[in-house]
């Protein structure tokens, strides 16, 4: 068993890691809203929809961003993935069903 002190340190090394990895995404998705490198994969018809699309497709890995449409729907929401990934995450929502 290891000693109190050592698992207090293990505990702690994942909280850094976590946050550390929450902060490279972070600066990932800034550099790259900045380079325009999004595509539209989805339009949802509502909040609820997009959110339910947003969180599938961050559960798949993908680094997704999402705006209201300039469109007529005042609430169409459009939901984009990184342009390197923007085939694969459709193909991840087609085959769940969406």
């Amino acid at each position: 068993m290891l000693p109190v002190h050592c698992i207090y340190d293990l505990t702690s090394t994942d909280a850094r890691m976590y946050n550390d990895m929450q902060e490279i995404q972070e600066v990932r998705r800034m550099r790259t809203t900045r380079a325009g490198l999004w595509r539209v994969i989805y339009i949802a018809r509502s909040e609820r929809q997009a959110q339910r699309i947003e969180e599938l497709l961050r559960e798949g890995g993908f680094m997704v961003d999402r705006r209201p449409t300039t469109g007529d729907s005042a609430e169409d929401i459009e939901i984009k993935a990184l342009e390197s990934e923007a085939e694969e995450a459709r193909l991840y929502l087609m085959e769940r069903g969406l």
